[in-house]
């Protein structure tokens, strides 16, 4: 071999006796032994929410549902016109009674409300209801300071409702709410129920 042979050998031995080196000295690198709780340990990412968030949030409807609801139901017209809704459902609710039973009902009003009877006088409730139809203002939470103003009925002052179904007499009640009216209409027959706003 000559000598450029010779160097040639040696750089290429030399390369790879470092490469060599090099795997034997990472080789050697004192194995870490995974511990739960190290600072080395891989960190997973826990989905999901938190009990405090939960509350947090619970609390905070909470205190929106407090101020909110008072607020919508003291504003006049909803619950003037909730009160309308409500006789003109039961006026519904009692025809469909009386047709099916085939029976007179009657609808008696006063000044706090209104309350379903039978021919012999005793309270009855709607189709399939077991609670007899009685509305009482004072006593209805989102109702209350609700008045029923006047009522021009019959002679006997109640609405009658025939074994038809049918309304008997025409018939106008005023209800009223801190100051603002309603006017209701019930037309003879039908029962169909139209609402007037009344000016102050």
């Amino acid at each position: 071999m000559t000598g450029s042979g010779w160097e040639r050998a040696a750089r290429g031995y030399s390369a790879s006796a470092a490469a060599a080196e090099e795997i034997e000295t990472s080789m050697r690198a004192p194995h870490r032994p995974f511990v739960a709780g190290s600072s080395r340990a891989p960190r997973r990412r826990v989905a999901g929410i938190s009990l405090v968030f939960v509350l947090v949030s619970l609390v905070l409807v909470g205190v929106i549902a407090v101020i909110a609801i008072p607020t919508y139901f003291n504003r006049h017209d909803v619950t003037l016109d909730n009160a309308c809704r409500l006789l003109s459902r039961d006026i519904r609710s009692l025809q469909n009674r009386a047709a099916l039973d085939k029976q007179e009902l009657r609808l008696e009003f006063n000044p706090d409300g209104w309350r379903a009877l039978d021919s012999h006088g005793v309270p009855v409730g709607g189709v399939g209801e077991t609670v007899p139809i009685v509305r009482r203002f004072a006593g209805e939470g989102v109702f209350v300071g609700v008045v029923v103003e006047s009522f021009e009925l019959g002679p006997d002052k109640l609405l009658g409702i025939d074994t038809r179904g049918l309304v008997t007499e025409h018939a106008e009640v005023e209800l009223s709410f801190r100051g603002e009216r309603r006017r209701l209409r019930i037309h003879r027959g039908s029962g169909e129920v139209g609402v007037e706003t009344i000016a102050r």
